[in-house]
């Protein structure tokens, strides 16, 4: 399952990985995004317009929208999946809407810090589009320079905000909530469960994922991770 980890306490570099586990390829491209460039949300109501103010390097998937990039401020974004739901997206308003494809470039194209995008969150409208004859669900992970990050994902109609650089990892479905609450199950993070050593399920994912994140000092990591997993 897709599984992003973002080690921002890295005194060398602030350091992000994502791995995307798709059951077809996704035919990645890797594209060069200039500043200047008008965009279209892609929407099939109300698309919303603009031009990009930051260029970027992104990943493209199946050459309709963007899965991944980093922009010349250094704010980076990731597309995962998310199991679809119903009424998840907000419906039509007033807003100008930006396709999920395209979620993660509109991000790029347009802010340098994640405190922008959170601040900015309701300003156009996420609306699902099918891709590739695929209804699909989409969270997003973003991080900048700073270390700063959040998780954003559509739950009853609103986008809700996961906001903090301790939201160091993202997996695939359940929302961040029920992962939080299914991590506190585990040692050291608050029962006494040991932490899943193998799974495909993303929350089996999120917990060793975590671990890794909260103990990478190589002095402390051996040790704790013996008091986790056995």
């Amino acid at each position: 399952m897709c599984t992003r980890i973002f080690w921002n306490d890295n005194q060398v570099a602030k350091t992000v990985t994502r791995c995307m586990d798709w059951a077809v390829s996704d035919e990645p491209e890797l594209w060069f995004v200039p500043r200047g460039m008008s965009r279209d949300g892609g929407a099939e109501q109300s698309p919303h317009t603009w031009v990009s103010s930051y260029s970027s390097v992104v990943l493209s998937m199946w050459g309709l929208g963007t899965s991944d990039g980093l922009n010349e401020k250094g704010l980076a974004a990731h597309a995962l999946y998310l199991n679809p739901e119903p009424g998840m997206w907000a419906g039509a308003d007033t807003r100008a809407s930006v396709s999920i494809a395209l979620w993660v470039q509109y991000v790029l194209d347009n802010f340098a810090t994640v405190a922008e995008v959170v601040a900015a969150i309701d300003d156009v409208r996420i609306s699902s589009k099918v891709l590739r004859g695929q209804d699909l669900g989409v969270h997003i992970a973003i991080e900048d320079a700073s270390g700063d990050s959040a998780i954003i994902e559509p739950i009853g109609g609103e986008l809700v905000v996961h906001h903090g650089p301790e939201f160091r990892v993202m997996a695939n479905s359940p929302t961040m909530d029920a992962q939080l609450a299914n991590l506190a199950r585990y040692k050291p993070f608050g029962e006494t469960c040991h932490c899943p050593a193998t799974s495909a399920h993303p929350t089996a994912l999120f917990v060793p994922a975590t671990f890794c994140t909260t103990f990478l000092n190589p002095r402390t990591c051996s040790r704790l991770s013996r008091a986790c997993f056995s």
